[in-house]
């Protein structure tokens, strides 16, 4: 049955704009005074973890009169025009009272207009393949209106549509296609017809509208159907429209849509890839048979977090850099459709621009240690608790006394220096109203304490603030930030090559503490049973530095991640990184990849696949990984036998 979406109306989002103000998911970026109006802009993340930019003009002459606004959702699109976001920055603004609205035209500046490009976007088939059971999977991207970026994928077999989705939020929690798997369709159609019937036809159905499928059984000569069910005729959300007076609207609540959880059926379709299976073919065992991971089907693998190894020249980096092009391929199939963000720490340069091939495979983005686009002290993606402003301030303090060995004296003073910049931006850890404002930056921090006289500076903690503040390795526009959680969207690169190991130490110690915290307040991922959303990963290549140092958060990652849809894959040289001084990591590993490893010795065979000591399969698999050629490695996947497998390199990725 086809669903329909209740139109927002005023008083409804005005209550969910309160809602967000009170989750602490509103941040206030800007104010300016402008021909009698207050213009404020700001950041909201909605009940679907996307991140919108309401503004609004407000005037405010004993009453709060709002005389225009505009936001890039779609609620800002429906017959309610002033959207949920736009009451959520006002009310963190401090615009709480009665507000009133007037009918004069959107804030959108023109040029704002001409780059969102108007109404109709852009669509590209990114990949289209069939497999030996002739089932046809084609993923596209799709640029709409607001300049967003989209990844419809469509699964079809005998020319029927099966399966679609998409990262949009029309495709959350609805029956029918979005219209980016619509346009997709559309595509495929056209493509099809245009190979299989003559020009003229051909012409004909090209121009047929996105949607405009025939139900029931139809060869793929040139059309669709829907494997049952009616088309959907919803078109794309046009561009923001002027402000409407609310009065007399009814008052019918708003309910937004949420992806629902649906059961499995164990029986139906192809073990090997059931609806809502990510899969990613690790290589070929001996016999010639694909080996397949499949890290969000929970009743093959507990978790996913990974150990890949292997000396210098064996194939462990294009192992992992196949790895994850896949995992970036396969966002389609995620449980509900969920993207993934991939958090990638690079240690010896192997994922950054020097190797574009890769980064153009799966978009990354990449960061040097300059200007990072995350704030240490922004309050936005923890949960808020009492005096959260000390918490964050007691978070940096701990990690630069960590890492710099500062004594209690130096803490007290870097703690109080944060705590008066978070002061100086009006932010009061008594006061959680306060905590939605624009927060202090390190370059905030570092000019109160350098200006202040009192503090002794020819220590430990002068270094580390030198330190810090010459290499500029923090953004110090609080407005060109975001929380590090919402800043990991698709595959994202650290480039940690070249710093000496203190600075290297130090950003990988902060964004694991905030990944942690922020990971946590995300809440537990959805599941039906079997099938779990997955949300994030991260991947630390040459990790022998990065476990060696024991950082706190990584073992609570590696511990608490899969409740949350997070996993962690670590890539290293030996086995006995795996076991530091101060943790045995290999025991939150459940898939291990080993290629050749130099120096290896039986005890380490025993520790990483639990093999009785001096035992024939140690020797047997012991004898095995010293002979191991080059793209050759053994795999154990959870509770399956250990299995020699042919990788599949990263080079070889696109013939398979």
């Amino acid at each position: 049955m086809k669903k329909t979406t209740k139109i927002q109306t005023a008083a409804s989002a005005r209550q969910q704009g309160q809602k967000y103000f009170e989750g602490g998911a509103v941040t206030v970026q800007s104010r300016e005074d402008k021909d009698g109006m207050q213009i404020v802009k700001g950041k909201v993340k909605c009940n679907f973890g996307f991140i919108h930019y309401p503004k609004a003009a407000v005037v405010d002459k004993g009453a709060t009169v709002l005389v225009s606004s505009a936001c890039d959702c779609y609620e800002s699109n429906e017959d309610a025009n002033v959207c949920s976001h736009v009451y959520g920055l006002l009310n963190a603004a401090g615009y709480t009272g009665s507000i009133a609205v007037r009918k004069i035209p959107s804030i959108y500046l023109k040029e704002e207009e001409e780059e969102r490009g108007g109404t109709d976007f852009k669509l590209e088939i990114l990949t289209d393949e069939t497999d030996g059971r002739g089932t046809r999977k084609v993923t596209g991207k799709a640029v709409c209106n607001f300049n967003f970026i989209h990844r419809p994928s469509v699964i079809l077999a005998d020319g029927v549509v099966k399966e679609y989705a998409c990262d949009c939020y029309m495709a959350a929690g609805s029956e029918d296609p979005c219209p980016h798997c619509q346009a997709l369709i559309t595509k495929i159609r056209g493509a099809a017809a245009r190979k299989a019937a003559p020009a003229a036809e051909s012409q004909a159905k090209t121009e047929e509208a996105p949607g405009d499928f025939a139900e029931g059984e139809i060869s793929f000569d040139g059309s669709v159907s829907f494997a049952g069910g009616e088309a959907d005729t919803r078109e794309v959300p046009e561009a923001a429209a002027s402000q409407e007076d609310f009065a007399g609207e009814p008052e019918e609540a708003f309910e937004e849509a949420q992806p629902e959880e649906e059961p499995v059926d164990e029986e139906a379709g192809d073990p090997t890839r059931e609806p809502g299976t990510m899969t990613v073919i690790f290589g070929d065992n001996e016999e010639g048979n694909p080996v397949l991971w499949q890290p969000n089907d929970t009743a093959r693998l507990f978790h996913t977090n990974t150990g890949i190894i292997g000396t210098m020249g064996t194939g462990k980096t294009q192992f992992t850099k196949s790895m994850i092009a896949q995992l970036y391929r396969e966002q389609p199939n995620n449980y509900t459709g969920q993207p993934l963000g991939i958090l990638i720490f690079d240690y010896k340069g192997d994922y950054n621009e020097s190797k574009p091939e890769f980064v153009e495979a799966v978009d990354a983005r990449v960061y040097k240690l300059y200007k990072l686009p995350f704030n240490p002290f922004s309050l936005s993606g923890f949960a808020k608790k009492p005096q959260l402003p000390l918490h964050a301030a007691s978070t940096f303090t701990d990690i630069i006394q960590k890492i710099y060995k500062l004594g209690p004296k130096q803490c007290a003073i870097l703690t109080h220096c944060i705590a008066d910049a978070y002061k100086a931006r009006g932010i009061i850890p008594g006061n959680p109203a306060t905590w939605n404002r624009i927060p202090p930056t390190f370059a905030d921090v570092y000019r109160i304490y350098s200006e202040d006289e009192t503090i002794t500076k020819n220590d430990v903690l002068f270094a580390a603030m030198e330190k810090l503040a010459s290499f500029e390795i923090f953004e110090e526009d609080p407005l060109r930030t975001e929380s590090l959680y919402d800043m990991l969207k698709g595959v994202v690169v650290i480039d940690l090559s070249g710093y000496d190991s203190g600075i290297q130490n130090l950003v990988v110690a902060f964004m694991l503490e905030l990944f942690y915290s922020q990971m946590q307040n995300a809440g537990s991922s959805k599941t039906n049973g079997r099938f779990r959303q997955l949300r994030k990963y991260i991947l630390v290549d040459e990790a022998d530095n990065f476990m060696s140092q024991g950082f706190p958060a990584l073992k609570k990652i590696l511990k608490e991640g899969r409740e949350f849809g997070v996993g962690v894959i670590l890539s290293t040289q030996f086995l006995t990184h795996f076991n530091s001084k101060d943790e045995n990591y290999s025991k939150y590993i459940l898939t291990w990849v080993v290629h050749n490893v130099a120096d290896l010795k039986r005890k380490d065979v025993e520790y990483v696949f639990h093999t009785e000591t001096a035992g024939e399969e140690t020797e047997k698999i012991f004898q095995e990984i010293k002979g191991l050629e080059s793209h050759t490695s053994l795999v154990k996947i959870g509770n399956d036998d250990v299995v020699k497998m042919k990788d599949l390199p990263f080079f070889r990725l696109n013939e398979v």
